[in-house]
């Protein structure tokens, strides 16, 4: 009775519960699958909405939501004296997130990368972004070798590995000092506005990407072939990451 598992299902059950004290029934099984991948709670014919406008990465618990944890604590971490607290604080917290949402493949690859980064901070060591990808796949292929044939490991590598290389390109495309002089010289609401056009503009081309890489897989597993989902997971992006951030304080 007084097993990890159980302690931690425990945690699963009283965050669920959370949810239904405070929300309202429809709004808190749809809260339940966003948090905690508990797509039971849902009808099939919402499930089927999700799938066929290409949102389906929402409910099912993938590295998007340990991402926005990760985000969180990270941010907080550059700008807090107490910068090693806060990624100790991470990397149990991601821990403990990954076994409460179930452990899936794409969880496990989110989460190795989320402690090797932590752990790079901590030791103040270069990360090699390749090698943590490999190292997720060693650690799924060692503990669920079946989940690698699965759809959903694949489209997890896919997307990530497209982001690797996408980050890459993006390294090497810094602005120029004259440029950053002109943008610091501008109003704090035109910089504001700069940066979210900016960030906005980077997720439709990053997640444009991810689409046509994935779309062969995606065709050949399900037969399906969804463009509207590049124009909502940009729409979506910034409520999803309002709604789990706030989500996670509530659960």
């Amino acid at each position: 009775r007084y097993s990890l598992l159980r302690q931690l299902g425990r945690i699963r059950s009283n965050g669920l519960a959370n949810l239904d004290r405070y929300l309202r029934k429809q709004e808190s099984l749809l809260a339940g699958a966003l948090l905690s991948g508990a797509r039971d709670r849902l009808a099939r014919d919402q499930i089927e909405k999700f799938f066929h406008t290409g949102t389906i990465h929402l409910p099912a618990i993938s590295g998007l939501h340990i991402g926005i944890l990760a985000w969180g604590f990270l941010y907080l971490a550059n700008r807090m004296p107490a910068r090693r607290t806060v990624l100790i604080s991470l990397m149990i917290g991601t821990l403990i997130y990954s076994h409460v949402a179930g452990l899936r493949a794409p969880i496990v690859r989110a989460a190795v990368l989320v402690e090797l980064v932590c752990f790079s901070r901590l030791w103040w060591r270069d990360l090699s972004a390749v090698n943590a990808l490999a190292g997720g796949a060693m650690l799924i292929s060692m503990l669920q070798p079946a989940s690698l044939v699965l759809p959903g490991a694949q489209f997890s590598f896919l997307a990530a590995a497209t982001l690797l290389w996408l980050s890459t390109n993006a390294q090497n495309d810094t602005p120029e000092p004259l440029e950053k002089l002109v943008l610091n010289s501008r109003p704090w609401w035109q910089r504001q506005i700069t940066a979210v056009y900016r960030n906005l503009w980077q997720l439709g081309i990053a997640g444009g990407c991810i689409w046509i890489v994935a779309l062969p897989l995606g065709m050949y597993c399900f037969h399906l072939c969804s463009p509207i989902g590049l124009v909502l997971n940009v729409a979506l992006s910034i409520p999803i990451t309002i709604g789990l951030s706030s989500g996670f304080g509530l659960m």
